[in-house]
């Protein structure tokens, strides 16, 4: 049987901790960065222009909820799941250990889509992220900015989900 691209990289030692280390150069600053602008200009462009769209008292408040729900998912992962994983390439493991990484990963992809969800409710409550043609710089700054968060974000969440935890899997002999 042939081996897939990702069952491969698996099989090299320490390519899962090398895809930890890249996801949190890449993607974990940036969340946090994009999360944290959008969550201070969306209150600032809210107060300023909801008058003229009350969408944007919507935005601010899912841009608070998506802050919130990003950073802690972060950390999750920081704390929890990619120390284990390591811990698991490097220790190895038993079928003793399939509940101490897939309660974890089973916990990660459920947030995943719950992020996603606040996402698609931005894109629909901006048009897709397009300013209207009275924003202001801030607005505008705004929906670059959850347009760059999101496109990250699907970036770092396939990373995660087509790539990081099905090698995570193969480290477990009860699901090889």
């Amino acid at each position: 049987m042939a081996e897939t691209a990702t069952h491969a990289k698996a099989r090299r030692p320490g390519a899962a901790g090398a895809l930890i280390d890249t996801i949190l150069a890449t993607h974990h600053g940036l969340a946090r960065e994009l999360a944290g602008r959008a969550g201070s200009l969306a209150p600032a462009v809210a107060a300023a222009d909801a008058a003229r769209d009350a969408r944007l008292t919507e935005v601010a408040g899912t841009c608070a909820l998506l802050e919130r729900e990003m950073l802690s998912h972060l950390q999750r992962e920081e704390t929890v799941l990619f120390p284990v994983i390591r811990e698991l390439e490097t220790e190895g493991a038993d079928e003793g250990d399939v509940g101490m990484l897939f309660s974890p990963i089973v916990c990660m992809k459920r947030e995943h889509l719950g992020i996603d969800e606040l996402f698609a409710s931005l894109r629909s409550l901006t048009d897709g992220y397009t300013p209207p043609a009275w924003a202001s710089a801030d607005h505008r700054a705004l929906l670059a900015t959850l347009a760059a968060f999101e496109a990250d974000t699907i970036e770092h969440v396939r990373k995660e989900n087509d790539e990081l935890f099905p090698m995570a899997s193969d480290l477990v002999p009860a699901v090889r």
